[in-house]
């Protein structure tokens, strides 16, 4: 799973991504904080994709795979909804002060 910006030359990629302080950068310190155990979010400050969280299943046996692939899903995202990020990132685009 991952959360993207573009274009990453743009000066929104600058505020929410590379900026000290920045929106994203926050939101993965916080997740990273939050969780005790792999997979966490890894933040990449030059691409478009700028948190991804991934896990192989290539060690989940093949009958659990559509069951922990949803599990998954889930967990990130609850993650990224008690982090506030969607909360925040409308704030960002209304101009408000977060």
């Amino acid at each position: 799973m991952f959360a993207f910006i573009e274009p990453v030359s743009s000066a929104l990629y600058r505020r929410l991504v590379t900026a000290e302080g920045s929106l994203l950068r926050r939101t993965a310190e916080y997740i990273g904080w939050l969780t005790h155990r792999p997979p966490r979010f890894a933040l990449f400050e030059d691409r478009e994709s700028v948190l991804i969280r991934h896990f192989s299943m290539r060690e989940w046996p093949l009958q659990k795979r559509q069951h922990f692939s949803r599990n998954f899903f889930i967990e990130t995202l609850a993650w990224l909804v008690r982090s506030g990020l969607v909360r925040k990132l409308i704030s960002e685009s209304e101009g408000e002060t977060l």
